[in-house]
């Protein structure tokens, strides 16, 4: 997946041969990988590490058992750093795991799609959750998550479109239709192109 790709695409090549992107390796627990997403959400990458360490020092062996963290109280988890909501999200993935295989091996039988509408179905884990799954731990080749914020700012930035809302939304997938078969890949270089920016601008 970390091989050179041309996207026939003079804007996007320009950025492929600026940076290289850090391999990637294929997960084996995505209700663990899950589990991080929804505690990372909304918050800075370090802050979100502490709270999900902390949130694992709670459970015996640093491992969130589903039917042990199904019955936990709130209030444990809240003193991990949770909030309110986040604590109620993963009891309800626990309780969905309990009664839904989301192995790898069982997950990549399905496609994209199923896999969205299978995840989705948990109070808690959204769309944009679930294709980082499906790039980051699933590596699978062409997800085009077009609601990530950084993606946007991206697309903004090198395209420099004018339009916003859901006008902007089908100028970025126009554009990143002839990225296909390879969109993931693209993905990840226009969220490698927005770090660059923003230390520059730091810099």
């Amino acid at each position: 997946m970390n091989k050179k790709i041309t996207f026939n695409d003079p804007i996007l090549d320009s950025v492929t041969k600026a940076i290289d992107l850090p391999s990637l390796k294929k997960s084996e627990d995505i209700y663990l990988d899950l589990l991080e997403t929804i505690i990372s959400q909304q918050l800075s990458g370090n802050i979100a590490k502490i709270i999900f360490n902390r949130f694992l020092e709670l459970f015996e062996n640093g491992y969130p058992n589903a039917e042990i963290l199904a019955q936990i109280k709130d209030e444990k988890l809240r003193s991990a750093g949770l909030s309110n909501a986040k604590a109620h999200y993963v009891k309800n993935l626990a309780n969905f795991v309990i009664d839904n295989d989301i192995s790898v091996k069982h997950l990549d039988k399905l496609t994209d799609e199923e896999i969205i509408n299978l995840l989705t179905k948990v109070k808690g884990v959204g769309k944009w959750s679930v294709e980082m799954i499906l790039i980051f731990s699933l590596q699978r080749p062409d997800v085009f998550p077009y609601d990530d914020l950084v993606i946007k700012k991206s697309m903004v930035d090198l395209y420099k479109i004018k339009k916003e809302g859901k006008e902007l939304i089908l100028k970025m997938n126009s554009i990143a239709n002839k990225w296909r078969p390879n969109r993931t890949q693209a993905s990840r270089y226009l969220w490698a192109h927005w770090g660059q920016v923003t230390q520059k601008k730091k810099g």
